[in-house]
């Protein structure tokens, strides 16, 4: 197993938080989007949050599986397997990892109301799941101690 820095995880977890409220944002003021520098930052906050989310869970599935996920879906998939966030959960943010995957790799054309349809239930999914990380972080590993 690798050992991982906490850290890490808590790092990531406020950048995750921290990405949330940016999002949480653009549901509150539902701009036009007729520049587009808001629709690059809101683009860049889900791919930050998302992104922060998904090396949270490779942290936490190397150190305790010992194997390295061959995709961040799978990573996700991992961690909810292991008990570490909810099944439900989990299959709701493996698909929300693929959505990321579509915005960084230009697989598609992105569709701002879509994004906009989908933000407000994305960032409850990830605030559950920063939540959900806390918690089984503090269950299991002691303060101080490596991941």
């Amino acid at each position: 197993m690798s050992p991982l820095d906490r850290y890490v995880v808590e790092r990531k977890l406020a950048i995750l938080l921290e990405e949330i409220e940016h999002l949480n944002a653009f549901v509150i003021s539902r701009p036009d989007f007729s520049d587009f520098k808001e629709e690059y930052s809101l683009l860049h906050s889900l791919q930050r949050a998302l992104a922060s989310l998904t090396d949270i869970a490779q942290h936490i599935v190397v150190r305790e599986s010992g194997g390295v996920p061959d995709t961040y879906v799978q990573a996700v998939k991992q961690l909810s397997s292991m008990g570490a966030i909810s099944a439900e959960l989990g299959e709701r943010l493996q698909k929300a990892v693929s959505f990321r995957n579509k915005i960084v790799h230009d697989y598609e054309v992105i569709d701002i109301s879509r994004i906009l349809a989908f933000l407000p239930l994305a960032c409850a999914d990830m605030k559950s799941f920063a939540c959900e990380i806390k918690r089984y972080v503090g269950e299991h590993f002691k303060p101080g101690e490596t991941l």
